[in-house]
């Protein structure tokens, strides 16, 4: 008679125990591994919003006229330029016009209406930021009044046959230290990007306003766009490495700390650049 083989009660516990610690740890594994891919995702995700904000202020502060960026509160605030040529002939005292040369300036769709027109100052001689936010008479800023004229081939500012004079909108005297650089810059409207409690927004369309507003008044779209939210108020979001903050660009150039921090459901993000910003 053959004898049969097979397994104690005992040993059928002890695999099946076994089994269970096995099974309990591979599913261990594969939640941490799970949860770890989510957590990677979301801080990816956070760092995306985050470095599209900064990329994005970065992009405009480079083409800022020089000496008008200016810091407030959780604002940074500056007047972009959209074109640039030379000027034939040096203001001296009240003009009501200048002679420009061409000099085709690359990235525009059309001109800002209105239109100004900034001399920048001698050998990068600052001018006081806020002066530029008057529109008065004797600063380095003023409209014009024959923007109409100017117009985009390609992607190109034209100044047709190859000169134009710049009507002003007023009799202009520029800052006596306008002359030697032949500079000239087209510019738009000021444009702010604030932090207003977890979210970061930027501002457009407000006009020049003498002391920086923060954060300025339009508060619907088109006018402010929310670029991001959910970030962190411990630090302040813009800082100049030069002069210990504020506004302390008197320099031929200077270096803009933007710092944004985000959090979501535990996970913290931390994007910071420095953007140089020349003055002259």
């Amino acid at each position: 008679m053959r004898r049969q083989h097979g397994f104690t009660l005992m040993e059928l516990v002890v695999v099946i125990a076994l089994l269970g610690i096995v099974a309990g740890i591979s599913t261990q594994f594969f939640v941490n591994m799970a949860s770890g891919y989510a957590g990677m995702a979301r801080r990816h995700d956070l760092a995306t919003t985050v470095q599209l904000g900064v990329e994005k202020i970065a992009r405009e502060l480079r083409l800022a006229l020089p000496n008008s960026v200016r810091i407030n509160g959780n604002c940074i605030e500056f007047i972009p330029v959209v074109g640039a040529t030379r000027y034939t002939a040096e203001p001296v005292g009240q003009v009501n016009q200048l002679n420009l040369v061409q000099l085709p300036v690359p990235g525009l769709t059309a001109p800002p209406n209105p239109l100004y027109l900034s001399i920048i100052s001698q050998a990068g001689v600052p001018n006081p930021a806020a002066s530029l936010y008057t529109l008065a008479n004797n600063t380095m800023l003023t409209q014009l009044s024959n923007a109409g004229r100017l117009n985009v081939v390609g992607s190109h500012l034209n100044i047709p046959f190859g000169a134009f004079n710049a009507a002003l909108n007023a009799p202009h005297t520029f800052d006596g230290n306008a002359g030697g650089s032949n500079r000239v810059y087209f510019t738009g409207q000021p444009v702010s990007y604030c932090r207003v409690g977890n979210d970061l927004y930027r501002y457009q369309n407000y006009g020049f306003i003498a002391a920086q507003p923060s954060p300025p008044n339009p508060n619907a779209e088109p006018n402010r766009t929310l670029l991001a939210t959910g970030l962190s108020t411990v630090n302040p979001p813009f800082y100049s490495t030069i002069g210990g903050g504020g506004n302390n660009f008197l320099l031929r150039s200077s270096l803009i700390l933007i710092d944004l921090e985000v959090t979501e459901a535990g996970e913290r993000v931390q994007i910071q650049q420095l953007v140089q910003v020349r003055n002259g």
